[in-house]
């Protein structure tokens, strides 16, 4: 079966909503995750790699498109480990 990855943009993620992967996923028993950028998604504080008190230098580092690919790169190692995601399903 699929998977399918969802990356956010420049904001956070709003709750998916219909469209043709989500209606396809179901129909092939594919798994669907949805990510956002480290510094686009803070919703609340528990999502946000810094709080408002850090000078801005310090934290935003990370804020680099480079970054934001090693950031998938490291849930794609988590994905495959916590989902068993073998050969066949990346």
């Amino acid at each position: 079966a699929p998977v399918f990855l969802y990356v956010g943009g420049e904001g956070p993620l709003s709750p998916p909503s219909s469209n043709f992967v989500l209606d396809f996923v179901p129909q092939v028993g594919a798994l669907f995750f949805a990510v956002e950028h480290r510094y686009y998604g803070c919703h609340n504080s528990s999502s946000c790699p810094y709080n408002s008190s850090q000078p801005h230098a310090k934290h935003l580092r990370f804020l680099s498109s480079q970054q934001a690919l090693e950031d998938l790169a490291f849930f794609h190692e988590f994905a495959t480990k916590q989902y068993a995601l073998g050969e066949g399903r990346k």
